[in-house]
């Protein structure tokens, strides 16, 4: 048997806790969504946040496998999800999905206690 690999870039960890809550869903569409883009509950990617019921919490090409999971309680390093696609800023999308804790500060480190 003869096996073809696709690779589809590096996987990006959005993730900046491992306590998290993630559901399956279905990604819309017939193109790759980036990890960090924010997502309606039947799969439709919404860079905005409006309408947003979750975060994808991993690359996901529908054209391949639609099947994804849907991150609705935890932490994100917002940065890393503005960074693949997703517009709207830390407060609006905390307004929106008052379950995931957005951060935009994750790599910084307090020195002040020295």
């Amino acid at each position: 048997m003869k096996l073809k690999n696709t690779p589809v870039g590096k996987r990006c960890e959005i993730l900046a806790s491992d306590h998290f809550l993630a559901v399956p869903v279905a990604v819309a569409g017939s193109t790759a969504v980036r990890a960090g883009m924010p997502i309606k509950n039947d799969g439709t990617p919404v860079p905005a946040g409006t309408g947003a019921a979750g975060i994808l919490l991993y690359d996901a090409d529908p054209g391949v496998n639609p099947n994804a999971a849907m991150l609705v309680h935890g932490v994100v390093d917002w940065s890393k999800c503005r960074a693949n696609g997703a517009q709207a800023d830390a407060q609006t999308m905390s307004e929106i999905l008052p379950n995931i804790v957005f951060r935009e500060n994750v790599g910084a480190s307090d020195v002040s206690n020295s």
